[in-house]
């Protein structure tokens, strides 16, 4: 039984194939706004069939969709479904343990994703960067968050985060292959500038191999930075090989009790050096056994 005017659901894989091959009203979804779909091996539809459903969603939610390598595929469907997934404000990816990319690079999606504000990937274990670099627009989003996601290697390209003028937070936790969080795609980059205008808090947890938030030569704007934990961190010696620009006082946090707390004088470099130099960044968060 479906309530009309529903706000929130959560369906089954089979649920949704029941729902897909039924012939109900177009507007018996239009009021859902939330909607989660737990999918299992036996489940196999195209998200944009989905989208056709329910129409109206500004958060959706895809959790255990196992053989999927690539979330948005089949470009032919993309101007009949591109406006109802543009709708879409946050977006949150559990357990897709193929998933390797959200589209592909330089995918002709368009501006699919341009009023996306949240986007969350947790244990997806093949994904190895999650904002590739492509014409899919991400410039209103404000926050990102990567969890447990073993494989992911770099976060955005240098070209995406150029575009990602809104972002607020950046929180990455138990990505244990990461090496950097910003990579360089582009050649003999020179006196490059990419201006995070709006982060206010970056929280790097748990993260292995990360050497440094981004090693090639840009110079890093941060006016608006506030908060930056850096914890579990053992091979970070610098925050960027290029200059980094911040407030005068940014709190910086390398444990998890007050005493693990300082402020630097407008120098992320010099004190990534110093705790590192210390060892006071190898200390693992009380959550790193969850990955």
């Amino acid at each position: 039984q479906i309530v009309p005017n529903l706000k929130e659901l959560s369906l089954s894989g089979k649920d949704v194939k029941m729902i897909l091959q039924a012939d109900f009203p177009q507007h018996l979804f239009g009021s859902l706004r939330q909607l989660e779909i737990a999918a299992d091996d036996s489940a196999c539809f195209p998200i944009w069939n989905v989208l056709e459903r329910f129409h109206n969603l500004e958060m959706l939610s895809l959790l255990f969709f196992p053989s999927h390598e690539e979330l948005f595929s089949m470009e032919g469907c993309l101007e009949k479904h591109a406006g109802k997934l543009a709708m879409i404000k946050e977006l949150q990816l559990y357990w897709h343990y193929h998933l390797e990319q959200l589209c592909k690079q330089d995918s002709k999606l368009g501006p699919i994703f341009q009023y996306l504000e949240i986007l969350k990937v947790i244990h997806c274990q093949s994904l190895l960067i999650l904002l590739p670099s492509s014409s899919v627009s991400f410039r209103n989003l404000t926050k990102l968050v990567a969890f447990g996601c073993k494989e992911l290697i770099h976060l955005v390209t240098s070209s995406t985060a150029k575009t990602l003028v809104r972002l607020v937070a950046i929180e990455i936790y138990g990505c244990t292959a990461m090496t950097e969080v910003v990579t360089n795609d582009k050649d003999g980059v020179e006196k490059e500038e990419i201006v995070f205008r709006k982060l206010k808090t970056l929280e790097l947890f748990d993260l292995d191999s990360l050497t440094s938030f981004c090693s090639a030569n840009y110079t890093f704007k941060f006016p608006s930075l506030q908060d930056l934990q850096v914890i579990g961190c053992p091979k970070m010696k610098i925050f960027t090989t290029g200059e980094s620009i911040t407030p005068p006082r940014v709190n910086v946090c390398y444990g998890e009790t007050e005493d693990r707390l300082l402020w630097t004088n407008n120098d992320l470099n010099t004190t990534i050096q110093q705790l590192h130099a210390e060892k006071l960044l190898a200390v693992p968060s009380s959550i790193s056994t969850q990955y």
